[in-house]
């Protein structure tokens, strides 16, 4: 399973704690299903963003692959943009080759 959660929750200015705690427990969610977990970053919605330390963090303690930088490459250019913060039909498929090409390096593929 791609997990790929927090975008909105910084947009909202939602607070860390929260959605660290909501990945937490959708990664044991998933888990429990028997599905295995695929963690994927979101950079915080500011100029020259990276995804947040707390994915590092989760994916260390729940030992999880982690792809933290598909999301940021993508929006730094505009070709790859819709608006400021998604990406369009060309950088969708930037983010599907770039993660195809992770699963497959980690194994999941």
């Amino acid at each position: 399973m791609l997990l790929c959660l927090g975008g909105n929750d910084m947009l909202r200015k939602q607070p860390e704690s929260s959605t660290v705690n909501n990945l937490r427990l959708l990664v044991q969610t998933i888990r429990a299903s028997g599905a295995e977990v695929v963690l994927i970053g979101v950079p915080e919605p500011r100029l020259f963003g990276d995804a947040p330390d707390f994915y590092e963090q989760v994916a260390e303690d729940m030992q999880l692959p982690l792809e933290q930088d598909i999301f940021n490459d993508v929006l730094k250019d505009n070709r790859l943009k819709s608006d400021p913060i998604h990406a369009n039909a060309a950088g969708y498929r930037v983010v599907a080759e770039r993660l195809a090409e992770f699963l497959k390096r980690t194994g999941a593929l």
